[in-house]
């Protein structure tokens, strides 16, 4: 075959390969696609790890207005106290409301009564010098009943409603504890806040004790419930 055959030759093919249907054409097509599939999948992998919450600890309120707020949750395990999992709604410092749930689930051994003022005092809001308590009550939940305080904390001038709270289930293998405040200026009732607790909601949990009873307890119908406890009942919290 002479030069000038091959040429041609050659010549035809680039041309035949590059026209539309070619095999230039449609190499370069998958190419294009391939690259917009994969910088879509990275954008979408990008956007969901902005997104999506941490959402390790297996308790969470339902109701509207504190789900909708900004969460963060922590687990953590120790021998004395045992597995320990904190889910946190909104902040304490801002003006709008929020909430913190602290579930523990204590070493199987351990089966102590719970001291109302050490697990309460302990909690951040009444950490705050500057705090009132207003009232004492008791909760009726689905779950069981709980200790509650009302007190209001002063945020530099600006005041904050707030309940502080501790489970008294029956079943010893877990045990809730915990706050609620309002926004800033706004007012809730105990009855509220009862309420909140008994929708709460609870992911299965690896402590096969407790996970039985509160998915047991969650089957029950609904109940909420606050009884104002005496001015002479008031919890005296230990400043720590």
């Amino acid at each position: 075959m002479s030069d000038g055959s091959i040429t041609a030759s050659l010549t035809q093919a680039l041309v035949t390969a590059k026209a539309p249907g070619g095999i230039l054409t449609r190499k370069s097509t998958y190419v294009i696609g391939g690259g917009v599939v994969v910088g879509l999948a990275i954008v979408a992998l990008i956007l969901f790890a902005t997104r999506a919450e941490p959402d390790l600890a297996a308790i969470r309120l339902t109701e509207q207005s504190f789900a909708k707020l900004p969460t963060r949750s922590s687990i953590s395990v120790d021998e004395q106290i045992g597995r320990r999992e904190i889910r946190n709604y909104g902040t304490l410092d801002h003006g709008d409301a929020n909430a913190a749930l602290i579930m523990t689930m204590p070493p199987l051994d351990q089966s102590m009564t719970r001291d109302f003022d050490h697990e309460v005092g302990e909690l951040e809001p009444l950490r705050n010098t500057n705090v009132a308590v207003t009232g004492m009550f008791d909760l009726a939940t689905r779950f069981g009943g709980y200790r509650a305080i009302e007190f209001n904390i002063d945020l530099e001038g600006r005041w904050k409603q707030c309940y502080a709270f501790l489970s008294r289930y029956e079943s010893p293998a877990v045990y809730i504890k915990g706050w609620v405040c309002e926004a800033v200026g706004k007012r809730t009732s105990a009855d509220r806040v009862a309420c909140l607790l008994d929708t709460a909601s609870f992911a299965q949990i690896p402590s096969m004790e407790a996970d039985a009873f509160l998915q047991t307890r969650a089957a029950r119908p609904s109940l909420c419930a606050a009884r104002r406890l005496p001015d002479t009942d008031r919890s005296r919290l230990r400043r720590r």
